[in-house]
């Protein structure tokens, strides 16, 4: 089956009846039940649910992190849940850029140094992701901090590093797991708002998952989770429910 296209826009993820159980048999945990998802190029998708609703499963499994138990996952069309687990690694390393909650930045390395990082593992030569890191840098409002290590930066700098070290190899997708639940109301404000901004200059396709009902209410774009499953996806105001 090809999926290449939803209407206009491309299809860049996709879960097809996809399920995640963990356990053996006779004690096993259903995390994910029979979801079906579609991700256009260009999208803002927020995943919101309660603890143990399946929403951290999900972004897994759209991040190419796992393989449903059943089911199946496509990543710019490409089937993944049979790929050995490295080529899933080097088709996720070439389509999907990854921000978490800590900002995980090496303490030894400058700004600079950290995202330059995933350009040094591609074998991009230094004058060129030298060039590269410091635009990026730019784009996240951090020119003026690029010799700065880690903790001379606050904390919503720290993720701002996360999110250019995560672009600075252009992915197409970025995958963002509770960006703001570590930091202040400000500084999440203003997380969210570059990634809005991302989202808008670059198409950057953007799947988040996030706790605060706030940040969620500012995406063009939710889905549900409860108990596994896929309850509701509410898109500008339109409620569609699952059934």
């Amino acid at each position: 089956m090809t999926r290449a296209r939803q209407g206009q826009r491309q299809v860049v993820l996709e879960l097809a009846r996809a399920s995640r159980v963990y356990g053996r048999a006779g004690s096993t945990v259903p995390a994910l039940r029979d979801v079906d998802l579609v991700v256009t190029d260009g999208e803002f998708l927020t995943i919101v649910g309660p603890s143990g609703s399946g929403k951290s499963t999900c972004l897994n499994l759209l991040g190419c992190l796992d393989a449903p138990s059943e089911g199946e996952v496509f990543l710019c069309g490409r089937a993944t849940s049979r790929l050995a687990p490295e080529d899933r690694a080097a088709l996720r390393r070439d389509h999907i850029g990854f921000v978490l909650q800590s900002p995980n930045l090496i303490a030894r390395m400058s700004a600079l140094q950290n995202v330059e990082l995933p350009l040094v593992y591609r074998g991009v030569d230094r004058v060129t992701r030298r060039a590269r890191a410091q635009e990026t840098l730019r784009a996240v409002g951090l020119g003026s901090r690029l010799t700065h290590a880690p903790d001379e930066l606050s904390g919503g700098q720290q993720q701002r590093v996360a999110i250019a070290r995560a672009i600075v190899a252009e992915p197409r997708i970025l995958i963002a797991d509770e960006p703001t639940g570590a930091l202040d109301t400000v500084n999440s404000a203003a997380i969210l708002n570059l990634l809005h901004e991302l989202n808008g200059a670059l198409g950057l396709t953007i799947v988040m998952v996030t706790h605060d009902p706030s940040i969620a209410e500012r995406s063009p774009r939710v889905c549900v989770f409860r108990d596994g499953r896929l309850v509701a996806d509410e898109v500008r105001g339109r409620r569609a429910h699952a059934g």
